[in-house]
């Protein structure tokens, strides 16, 4: 590979590189760093770049005001407190014409915004799980309660709304969206925080990545349970919803003749075989360790 220096309007170096592909065919393009600004657009963000990793990478140079992963391209728009902060982080990434994060390289400039628009904090959230690798709806069905199963754990969700998909999502067919409602935004945004592209793992079926956002809805009108609706009763939690499912299973069994049978089967053991998405799978068996590692104690993966 290589490469020459020519000067971009901010005076810094940009750099034009020649790379050959494995036919010997040779491609030139120039790094150009862009115009100034407060927001910087990184490439090359595969599935195992973290939105964590690259906050962490930037939060070297200044304080990150607001992040955008935008996983269907493999890019992601990072917002900074001041133009002085985004020029350390570009400056630093254009040393060696990349950066390293996540064990990727990932390339870094300016970004055409010159500031991020953000929608106010409130206690609902948006939520985009998503794979890069293949359609989930297609491996599993999100409902409501896969859905509770997720962020019951980590603050009291009211409501919630599996969406349906759309222009917007049929572009991002690896998507599928949801809105969680919590009981106020200071919980939701706490939330967001802690779960923000964190991966889950739905057992042997399907897995993917959570990328959270504020959203415009303030508040869910769902009043009952659907398909796609979740009405959660003040008080609730995902190991209620476990041992309540574990008895009305029991009592089905009953009611067909097999109570006889009990002594022999663990309810519990039952409920772990179960597939993900019925309502007696363990809410702790979706998620993955790194997410929240007390949740795991006493439950089989």
């Amino acid at each position: 590979m290589q490469e020459q220096q020519d000067f971009n309007a901010a005076g810094m170096a940009a750099q034009t590189v020649t790379v050959t592909n494995q036919s010997g065919q040779k491609k030139q393009y120039i790094n150009d760093i862009g115009d100034p600004s407060k927001v910087v657009h990184c490439r090359n963000v595969t599935a195992d770049v973290t939105q964590s990793g690259l906050v962490a990478m930037c939060q070297q140079f200044g304080r990150v005001v607001n992040v955008v992963m935008l996983r269907a391209k493999n890019q992601a728009l990072i917002e900074m407190d001041n133009h002085e902060s985004a020029k350390a982080v570009v400056e630093y990434c254009q040393q060696q014409g990349f950066v390293d994060v996540d064990h990727r390289r990932v390339y870094v400039k300016y970004s055409r915004h010159q500031e991020l628009s953000d929608t106010p904090a409130g206690k609902t959230l948006l939520v985009s799980m998503f794979n890069p690798e293949y359609d989930i709806s297609g491996m599993v069905q999100l409902t409501p309660l896969i859905v509770y199963q997720i962020f019951g754990n980590y603050g009291q969700v009211e409501k919630i709304v599996v969406l349906p998909k759309n222009a917007s999502s049929a572009q991002n067919h690896n998507r599928v969206q949801s809105l969680v409602q919590f009981c106020d935004k200071e919980q939701a945004e706490k939330v967001k925080n802690m779960l923000q592209g964190q991966p889950v793992n739905l057992g042997d079926q399907a897995s993917f990545f959570l990328d959270i956002q504020f959203s415009k809805v303030p508040e869910i009108t769902a009043t009952g349970n659907s398909a796609t609706s979740m009405v959660v009763p003040k008080g609730f939690t995902p190991q209620l919803l476990a041992q309540q499912q574990m008895f009305t299973q029991m009592g089905q069994m009953g009611q067909m003749g097999q109570m006889g049978q009990m002594g022999q089967i663990n309810p519990m053991g039952q409920m772990g075989q179960m597939p993900m998405g019925q309502m007696g799978a363990s809410p702790q068996q979706l998620l993955t360790q790194q997410l929240n590692p007390f949740a795991m104690q006493g439950f089989a993966q």
